[in-house]
């Protein structure tokens, strides 16, 4: 199963459109979008011995403002067993995505383990590893295609909001959360 262009299409226009929200008088940034894949093994698993790439693109918003970390966007075909994802991804993760076919999921990464409940309360699904987490919105491939990518962008944003807060929370042990109000809503 692979990414469809539309979906492909889709994953980076959202992400442009996340920097076009944050620096509109800059459209140069928008080169800061670069596809990737990722197929190491033990970040996204094997399946019938080969590894299941994560394609998708991704946007390092660090080059030109420090406050901001990168965002990224995949699309994955969901092939592992639930014994491996639980083990590669962690319990919420897995079951996030246990009755998906294939998944569109946005991330950032270097979350505290201690944060986890913030993620949660603040409407993502952290996906667990050794000694981070990951704050994760996972989209059923399927819905991904029938919003718009402004509608992403919101969610990206609120991304980087909170890593920017969860970086200030765990210097003030602040118990704040982002909920979904926070979320800038271009629909009304």
């Amino acid at each position: 199963m692979s990414v469809t262009t539309s979906v492909n299409t889709l994953i980076r226009q959202s992400l442009i459109d996340t920097v076009n929200i944050l620096y509109p008088l800059s459209p140069q940034f928008q080169s800061l979008v670069k596809q990737h894949n990722w197929y190491t093994p033990n970040y996204v698993g094997m399946h019938d011995g080969k590894s299941v790439g994560w394609k998708g693109w991704s946007v390092n918003l660090n080059d030109v403002d420090m406050q901001f970390h990168t965002l990224y966007v995949d699309f994955v075909p969901n092939l592992l067993p639930v014994q491996s994802r639980l083990t590669l991804f962690g319990n919420d993760f897995a079951q996030t995505i246990d009755q998906l076919d294939s998944f569109v999921v946005m991330f950032n990464t270097g979350y505290p383990l201690q944060s986890i409940d913030l993620i949660k309360a603040s409407g993502f699904t952290p996906r667990a590893l050794p000694n981070v987490l990951h704050a994760t919105k996972v989209i059923d491939a399927a819905v991904f295609g029938t919003m718009p990518s402004l509608y992403w962008a919101s969610y990206l944003i609120k991304l980087l909001r909170l890593k920017w807060h969860t970086t200030l929370s765990t210097s003030d042990n602040s118990t704040d959360v982002l909920c979904d109000d926070d979320t800038y809503d271009i629909w009304k």
